[in-house]
């Protein structure tokens, strides 16, 4: 007998990308007619959120995933400076805009299908 409760119906792998999903859906909309500052935070955060949820608290990542481990705290990083600098009204350099290229939509959509692969 099907529960009720929609979300004990849907398989685990999904459940954990639900959040991230719907943080990338809103940086996309946000991103439509806001600056991109917000959306780098938002990305940062769902690809972050992505990773975390594929990994067994057994396992984690380790220095020998470098790239990633790269990938994912500079993400942080820059989403927490464009948050700051969205919300404070702070002009970035435009090397800023550069680094967060590799965390807009499609790149972070990317990035969390990557990490449904176990290959690590």
């Amino acid at each position: 007998m099907a529960s009720i409760f929609l979300f004990s119906n849907i398989p685990g792998l999904l459940i954990g990308l639900i959040g991230p999903a719907a943080i990338i859906a809103i940086g996309w909309l946000f991103e439509k007619d806001f600056t991109g500052k917000f959306v780098t935070f938002a990305n940062a955060i769902a690809i972050n959120l992505a990773f975390v949820s594929s990994f067994s608290p057994s396992r984690t990542l380790d220095f020998t995933q470098w790239a990633l481990v790269a990938y994912l705290d500079v993400g942080l990083v820059l989403g927490v400076l464009g948050l700051l600098s969205f919300t404070e009204k702070i002009k970035l350099p435009p090397i800023f805009d550069t680094l967060a290229m590799a965390y807009s939509t499609i790149p972070a959509g990317i990035m969390i299908l990557v990490s449904l692969v176990n290959f690590f």
